[in-house]
């Protein structure tokens, strides 16, 4: 509801007159047989909740437009007031018309989940790095008085790059593992000297040729053999520093205020 206009308002709102009766709804014959009607406090409550819903959302009011709900509902900052505190969740900034949230807002504020990273203006302090790559952890501690976090630490998942799931634990950091993976070889003898390998595959592969271990082929003839055999999961499937499925970078957010 709009402010009146019309030259009988009042610059300030009246004090509030003595509520009477339980809250209700309007009817065209109540129980003393007349009309329901409101009063100046059902009126001015009403523009003071339409003014509320604007300064939520940074719309400044204007007495000639009609279409200020209509910006609120369809705005990005409608978007941005509707996460809630703690919610970390992706945007694709490298495509082109992606929007991150504004920092001009009083009435919320995202962070970067970024290290150094110019958007977080100096919200993010006390910076903290444990551990070595993959496992390396770097968090950050939240100043901003206004925010119910203020104080508290996030992990910078962007830059440490932990992969997420779900957890009863939340906040806890799983260290980079991988499923036990056994193997074994058997080594043949000659007359109970050294054993020789004649050949391996996958991710066995033989060491070099010893010298020392020499074997006879049919007739007699000296024939040197690997005396080593080693594991290389790298032969057969991609590897990397740490165990990672198949996936796409995005870059995280994170709501304080």
């Amino acid at each position: 509801m709009h402010y009146l206009n019309n030259g009988s308002q009042v610059a300030t709102r009246p004090s509030r007159k003595p509520v009477q009766g339980a809250a209700g709804y309007f009817s065209e014959s109540n129980d003393e047989g007349a009309p329901s009607y409101p009063g100046q406090d059902w009126f001015n409550d009403c523009i003071d909740e339409f003014l509320n819903a604007l300064s939520s959302a940074g719309i400044t009011y204007d007495p000639t437009k009609t279409d200020h709900f209509s910006r609120l509902i369809s705005g990005s900052n409608f978007v941005w007031l509707s996460r809630p505190i703690g919610e970390a969740f992706p945007l694709s900034t490298n495509l082109a018309g992606v929007e991150v949230p504004p920092t001009n807002n009083s009435n919320f504020r995202y962070i970067k989940l970024t290290r150094n990273d110019p958007y977080n203006d100096s919200i993010l302090i006390n910076e903290i790095v444990s551990g070595t790559a993959p496992n390396a952890s770097i968090s950050a501690e939240i100043d901003l008085p206004d925010s119910p976090i203020h104080g508290q630490r996030v992990e910078l998942i962007n830059s440490s790059k932990p992969f997420l799931r779900p957890s009863e634990n939340a906040g806890v950091l799983v260290p980079d593992a991988a499923r036990k993976i056994i193997a074994s070889s058997v080594l043949i003898g000659n007359n109970g000297s050294e054993g020789v390998i004649l050949a391996a595959d996958g991710a066995f592969y033989p060491g070099d040729i010893d010298a020392f271990s020499v074997g006879y082929a049919a007739g007699g003839a000296a024939n040197s053999r690997a005396t080593s055999v080693f594991f290389d999961s790298s032969r057969v499937v991609p590897t990397a520093e740490q165990n990672q499925p198949y996936a796409k970078g995005e870059t995280y957010f994170y709501r304080v205020l």
